[in-house]
């Protein structure tokens, strides 16, 4: 799909869709799919005239208009027919129980190869699928690693919304409005205030499950607490405050609470991983908190405006039992991506992360791993297995598993929540078998 992107044409010319775009290279050795242009695409939401989405229609649009998608592809390019004839994505629905011949979940699986062996199938479903219900990893292992690429160089998510702005750091100077002390700081009086430490996990909220728009990171600066007091309080009456940014970046004009940003330990930033911020992490300044999405972390700080306004920005979980991906979500990182191949009996070694937002008493509960469709989980509990875990960034997982039978596995990992154990997340595609973040391996004898 990422190749797709990267060589469609539009107007008789070649374009490189990433070149203008605010989202850089994957990460984590993994590619792009259709479903990470929903985040802000949101593909679903159907036009009543055709049945379409806007951004459906911009997809198919673009593929229409593509010299190299007339001349070699179709509509099954993309596209598979599901159980009830409906097109589909198949870079979905590949990790549906369907694809194996069966209904959503696999309830009926036995039934099925039941059905198989009768008719002398050595097979237990119609696509090779072998599901094992008693899946488990030994040597489990917990940490909050920084994040990095395959090759060990650093990975940190930047989504660059309205262009790079060039910034001196010698006249640059952050103006605070609403405080009863000093409201006029450069960068070198910011740096010669407490300097704090934090791990940082910054995400985009419309991250899909097992997307790369996550990473993880040492982050130090100032905390916003601390800052407010060097400037001598706030004046009185002050509760919200908004953030100038040079980029023009307006955190969709949201008001944001003086309490809620303390409290989650919000920090102004001008070091990652030992390092000044580069262009894209917002340098000289960001303004980044823990467990609160990327979106309202806003980078290239040059104002901040106290006001007795109402904050109208709550970030606060829903209670109807669902949260949007970017809430609650889990991610392979051994292996990466579908294809990688094992061998019966000898040991392969399986990563990945997990992370919500720990709002409102929120944190991850439990990672837990499937090889059934979700029929049987093996779960590994977190403060059990990391004590001193922070709730405030992501957690990776780490295990041995040995598959005894050879055949092709679709592998499931999903977030357990403390306070609900059955929450679901879901994207803007609604997909029911997108609750999952999902990978295949081929295993042979």
């Amino acid at each position: 799909m990422y190749a797709c992107i990267k060589s469609l044409t539009v107007g008789g010319e070649t374009t490189d869709m990433l070149v203008e775009h605010p989202i850089q290279e994957p990460g984590y050795g993994k590619n792009y799919g259709w479903r990470d242009c929903t985040a802000c695409h949101m593909t679903v939401v159907p036009n009543e005239a055709n049945g379409l989405s806007e951004g459906t229609e911009i997809i198919h649009s673009i593929h229409f208009g593509s010299q190299e998608f007339s001349e070699n592809g179709t509509c099954l390019s993309c596209h598979a027919y599901d159980f009830d004839g409906k097109l589909v994505l198949w870079d979905d629905y590949k990790y549906s129980a369907e694809v194996a011949g069966t209904d959503g979940d696999a309830s009926n699986w036995s039934e099925m190869v039941d059905k198989l062996s009768k008719r002398g199938s050595k097979s237990e479903s119609l696509a090779d699928i072998t599901i094992d219900s008693s899946f488990s990893l030994t040597d489990v292992k917990l940490d909050q690693r920084v994040s990095t690429n395959p090759d060990g160089s650093e990975f940190t998510f930047a989504a660059v919304n309205l262009g790079l702005p060039e910034i001196d750091a010698a006249n640059y100077t952050l103006q605070v409005n609403g405080v009863k002390g000093k409201s006029s700081w450069t960068l070198e009086e910011i740096k010669s205030l407490p300097k704090q430490t934090m791990l940082y996990t910054q995400d985009c909220v419309g991250n899909i499950q097992n997307g790369t728009l996550i990473s993880n990171a040492e982050a130090s600066g100032v905390l916003l607490s601390d800052f407010i007091e060097a400037c001598g309080g706030l004046a009185d009456g002050m509760q919200s405050f908004t953030v100038g940014t040079t980029d023009g970046w307006k955190c969709w004009g949201e008001v944001f609470g003086v309490e809620l940003y303390t409290e989650q330990g919000a920090m102004l930033c001008y070091e990652l991983n030992g390092h000044e911020l580069t262009a894209k992490q917002g340098f000289p300044l960001a303004l980044f908190t823990p467990g609160i999405a990327g979106v309202f972390s806003p980078k290239h700080v040059e104002s901040l405006d106290f006001s007795a306004d109402e904050p109208t920005m709550k970030n606060l979980w829903p209670e109807d039992g669902t949260c949007e991906d970017g809430w609650m979500q889990t991610g392979w990182l051994s292996p990466a991506v579908d294809g990688t191949e094992a061998k019966v009996g000898e040991p392969v070694t399986l990563s990945g992360w997990s992370y919500e937002y720990n709002l409102q008493g929120h944190e991850v509960d439990k990672i837990a791993l499937s090889a059934d469709y979700g029929n049987t989980w093996f779960e590994i509990d977190v403060r059990e297995k990391l004590p001193d875990y922070d709730n405030g960034a992501w957690v990776v997982f780490e295990g041995t598993w040995t598959p005894q039978k050879p055949g092709t596995y679709v592998l499931h990992a999903k977030t357990v929540d403390n306070k609900d154990p059955d929450m679901v997340p879901h994207d803007s595609t609604g997909l029911k078998w997108d609750n999952f973040a999902s990978v295949i391996v081929k295993v042979t004898e």
